[in-house]
């Protein structure tokens, strides 16, 4: 039984692949401990292992004398390297000691080389693998329903991160200087969940402080933010409060990473081909500064995200009552999902009932009296900025621009637009009420697709202030456009238009430097107007359908 264990090929690859892994270990922590950069010490000790581990895996694992297989398998270790790369680089964005860093990546980085080297170097099993079937059906899905255009965008987004690695110029991704103090400063906005969660525990209070004197000293240190956030997150944060500022933002991050995970797990259910909807949907988000810069400033919108990820794929399995309960949750957790109340009025009345009663109940075991403290907060904090730049999601931002600037004050525009929203979401609601009372029997789950992507593009396009990190809930729009890919909807013109509103829309580029200044950043200004007019294609796809419907 031991000498079967022993002759099992993946067996053998994981035996000669630590001793491989030893040598390759050695020479990259010999080289971090002579002063060189980590990305080179990865080089240097992947160019050193391609020599040393192809004659123990050709000969002893896959039984080869070709000498001539060295050329693939270089090209095999290209990949493991650049993986290798993003991932030092990931766990150094956590504060993960190098060498520490380095350990944790040998078993994946075997395992990933076993199949690659298996499947496309030695090629000795015929039989095609589960990971080769899958590999394969991709690439002919790929095929069918994708544009070169978006291999192309993809090639882009991988490309973006590559090189900022590789010119060492990410402190996280440039944005620190801009908004916050980033990752290494523990996160701005993190700061002021943190202590809002400790001086809920100490001194149960953490809305209004009457003078200088009674805040904490390390928020001191920090620099004095005020919470003007719902109660509940405060009450979320409080277990964290017992770990130090440092601790508990590292360990918030991966947290909040999972949970995005899971939110994309639970969004992606009802698509066709789920692995490579999951992989390209992470990716795009992974490669984009939405996800980076909730990450630098500690945001909590993916906590919101994941509360509306159930709600959709529970509303789409015919579960009202859990649907209206995490819609209610998400309310609590931030003031701009309260626009999929009226919603559920018109699409389900008992998880609409739900909701209301799970805000209700809610608001009572916060406390009332917070909830007027926070609406007080907010509206002091929201009424007096607006957010413009290429950082920008709102329309606010777009409507006071400089032609109105010179024309009417701050306060007098934002009435005006007010007034403008306020009778838009009136009207949409309207149109809204008659495509529901036709499809709200249908099983197509494109209905509420449409209908999720539709509110939570609202949800970061309406506020005054909304900052690219908001931009977490535009989930569901980038769902509705791989549904539409997958079922080849529009002609390749009107796809390939699709496609560059995605890329402008997610701002891939923006990790570069040159797009973060004029003329780079002009294209990625107008992002919302972007996001309206691909909110605008799927309401135009969400009423032809609900007309064909009814026919």
């Amino acid at each position: 039984m031991f000498n079967n264990f022993i002759r099992n090929q993946f067996v053998k690859f994981l035996i000669v692949g630590f001793v491989n892994a030893i040598f390759g270990y050695g020479i990259f922590s010999f080289f971090i401990l002579v002063g060189m950069h980590y990305s080179l010490a990865a080089l240097f000790g992947t160019i050193l292992g391609v020599l040393f581990n192809f004659r123990t895996i050709s000969a002893v694992v896959f039984n080869s004398r070709n000498n001539w297989l060295i050329i693939k398998f270089a090209g095999v270790y290209v990949i493991i390297y650049l993986l290798n790369l993003i991932g030092l680089y990931i766990f150094k964005l956590f504060f993960i000691n190098v060498y520490i860093a380095g350990a944790i990546l040998i078993l994946p980085m075997a395992i990933i080389s076993y199949m690659l080297n298996k499947k496309f170097v030695f090629n000795v099993d015929e039989e095609i693998s589960v990971f080769g079937l899958w590999l394969k059906k991709t690439i002919v899905n790929l095929s069918n329903y994708h544009s070169y255009f978006i291999w192309f965008l993809y090639s882009l987004c991988a490309a973006v991160l590559i090189v900022e690695i590789a010119a060492f110029n990410i402190s996280p991704l440039n944005f620190h200087h801009i908004y916050g103090e980033g990752l290494a400063g523990g996160g701005r906005d993190f700061s002021t969940f943190y202590f809002a969660g400790y001086r809920l525990r100490t001194v149960n209070e953490f809305y209004v402080v009457k003078n200088y004197n009674e805040f904490l000293p390390e928020e001191h240190e920090r620099g004095i933010s005020r919470f003007i956030y719902p109660p509940l997150l405060a009450f979320i944060f409080v277990p964290l409060s017992f770990l130090s500022l440092h601790v508990a933002f590292t360990w918030y991050s991966y947290l909040i990473l999972i949970i995005f995970g899971a939110s994309i797990f639970l969004a992606t259910h009802f698509i066709v081909d789920k692995i490579l909807a999951r992989l390209v949907i992470g990716a795009i988000f992974l490669l984009s500064p939405i996800i980076w810069m909730h990450l630098a400033h500690g945001q909590t919108d993916i906590l919101v995200l994941f509360c509306l990820a159930l709600a959709f794929y529970f509303l789409s399995k015919y579960n009202s009552k859990s649907a209206g309960f995490f819609i209610g949750i998400a309310a609590l957790l931030k003031l701009t999902p309260v626009i999929f109340i009226p919603y559920l009025y018109l699409k389900n009345k008992k998880a609409f009932w739900i909701s209301v009663l799970t805000l209700i109940f809610g608001s009572l075991l916060l406390g009332v009296d917070r909830l007027f403290k926070f609406v007080d907060n907010l509206s002091s904090f929201s009424g007096t900025w607006a957010t413009s730049s290429i950082f920008n999601n709102g329309l606010m931002g777009i409507f006071y621009n400089r032609l109105t600037r010179s024309i009417m004050s701050f306060s007098t525009s934002r009435s005006v637009y007010s007034i403008l929203i306020l009778l838009s979401v009136i009207f949409f609601f309207l149109a809204l009420y008659r495509r529901i009372k036709i499809n709200k029997t249908s099983t197509d789950e494109f209905f509420v697709l449409a209908e999720f992507a539709i509110f939570t593009s609202l949800m970061i396009l309406i506020p005054s202030v909304s900052l690219i990190y908001n931009g977490v809930h535009l989930l569901f729009l980038l769902l509705t456009w791989w549904w539409l890919r997958e079922r080849k909807i529009f002609s390749l013109k009107k796809q390939f238009f699709l496609d560059m509103l995605i890329f402008l829309i997610f701002s891939q580029p923006l990790l570069i430097s040159w797009f973060q200044t004029i003329p780079g950043s002009l294209f990625f200004v107008f992002r919302p107007i972007y996001i309206l007019i691909f909110l605008f294609i799927i309401f135009k796809e969400y009423s032809k359908k609900t007309y064909e419907q009814r026919s």
